[in-house]
């Protein structure tokens, strides 16, 4: 029998017994005690508690606001918890023998470890570093888990590294949980190659869900990742960024990340700052050592809206975009560089009015299905291939090697510079149709 169970069925604790809330009773999932529990109590603070006698009251309430939980004393050494945990978020030892050795009260609960436990608060106005910080650090000594953020604005100077294999960093919605920098440089590091060290491993399962990056006038990347593996950002908005070079996301040897429903958008909530970059994609290095390209990350429903480039593909190979859009971009919504390769975009909106392009293609093996084009699209790069597409005007450059394009319509827009315009001698077109002229070309 659970100890829950044990006080429920002794009648030690009931829905009003120390007013012990919805939350804090469903988060109890103590271990078998194998006996009648000796007592039950509450306390203010997590100092009242390292005070109580675990020998002759086992189990306690603590009430303190943000860390309200109930604790089991166990006697044990835990000596190497308590070293782990400074903040006191899941162990707190007595008073008598605070390193934990002879035994520590022990946090019950089911789920996710909650940052509130170890001191992050999210009013807009109090210093959580150090209290994330520890609830991190807790996490990586554990080998990763869920690590739930509350509700609000959590401010935060420098982190660090925040590199940690199988960890998931989880707020409560990208418009309710925000994380807010106030440092200069990188707002949110996670750096899998941080030493001069070309054997070091990339981190797989490194998880972002339902939160808000947000940077400041002093921020040169928001969330910089290197040597990140199969992981996934699950409605993550990137936001704030005001240095000149500044890149919201930016990815250097990511490999298999998965980024579904991100934003780095005015549209979805206006920004003071807006970083040069949506998405920048580049190699990644390790000890002097290429570690290779950016490649095999998927975005689905993606937006980049209101940066001055919305996607720079500089060294990434088989990048998928499906679905949304790179739009409202002051001068192109994608570029991509050599020796970028088999990337390829499904179903995405370009549209990037009074842009320079919408799209500047110098890849290799380049795909566009499904997608248009406000202004303009350059090709000049090698076998590129586009298919089912609408738009204003189509360039292929005299440098392009062997375009494919069919299947589209060109002159959209009617704004009298459309068309498609082909300086090459290996490009394939067919089925085009001129909707302008209103006829198949």
């Amino acid at each position: 029998m659970t100890t829950r169970r044990g006080l429920i069925s002794t009648g030690a604790i009931g829905a009003a017994t120390f007013g012990l809330s919805s939350k804090a009773r469903s988060g109890w999932s103590g271990p078998a005690t194998g006996g009648a529990v000796q007592y039950l109590g509450t306390v203010s603070s997590r100092d009242a508690l390292s005070k109580v006698d675990g020998s002759r009251h086992s189990v306690m309430y603590l009430a303190e606001t943000g860390r309200e939980g109930i604790f089991e004393w166990k006697d044990a050494d835990l000596s190497t918890e308590v070293l782990f945990d400074p903040q006191q978020g899941l162990y707190v030892a007595g008073a008598s023998q605070q390193t934990g050795s002879a035994g520590a009260w022990k946090r019950g609960f089911e789920g996710p470890v909650r940052a509130e436990w170890f001191g992050v608060v999210g009013d807009g106005l109090t210093d959580s570093t150090v209290a994330l910080e520890a609830a991190i650090a807790w996490m990586r000594s554990r080998g990763g888990g869920i690590l739930a953020l509350p509700a609000g604005t959590i401010v935060v100077s420098d982190l660090g590294n925040l590199a940690c294999a199988n960890l998931t960093i989880q707020g409560q919605g990208m418009q309710r949980t925000i994380l807010k920098a106030q440092h200069s440089g990188v707002a949110f590091l996670v750096d899998a190659f941080p030493d001069n060290n070309p054997d070091q491993n990339f981190i797989d399962q490194f998880n972002l869900e339902d939160i808000t990056l947000e940077g400041n006038d002093r921020t040169s990347d928001i969330l910089f990742l290197q040597g990140v593996s199969r992981s996934h950002f699950i409605r993550v908005d990137l936001r704030e960024a005001g240095v000149a070079s500044s890149k919201a996301l930016h990815l250097r040897c990511a490999v298999t990340c998965l980024f579904m429903e991100c934003y780095v958008s005015v549209n979805y909530k206006p920004m003071a700052y807006r970083p040069r970059w949506g998405i920048y994609a580049d190699h990644g290095g390790r000890g002097g050592v290429s570690a290779g390209h950016t490649s095999n990350c998927t975005f689905v429903n993606c937006e980049m809206n209101g940066a001055l480039i919305g996607v720079e593909l500089a060294r990434a190979d088989q990048t998928s975009m499906i679905g949304g859009a790179c739009q409202n971009c002051v001068s192109y919504g994608m570029i991509i560089r050599p020796p970028s390769r088999y990337n390829s975009f499904s179903n995405v909106a370009f549209e990037n009015l009074r842009s320079r392009a919408d799209v500047v293609d110098q890849g290799v093996v380049t795909s566009f299905e499904g997608c248009y084009f406000s202004e303009r699209i350059e090709f000049a790069g090698k076998q590129c291939r586009v298919r089912n597409c609408f738009g204003e005007r189509f360039e292929v450059k005299a440098g392009a090697e062997y375009t494919d394009i069919a299947n589209i319509r060109f002159n959209h827009w009617n704004t009298g510079e459309g068309g498609l315009f082909d300086a090459s001698r290996s490009t394939r077109v067919r089925s085009l149709y001129d909707v302008d002229a209103e006829k198949y070309l």
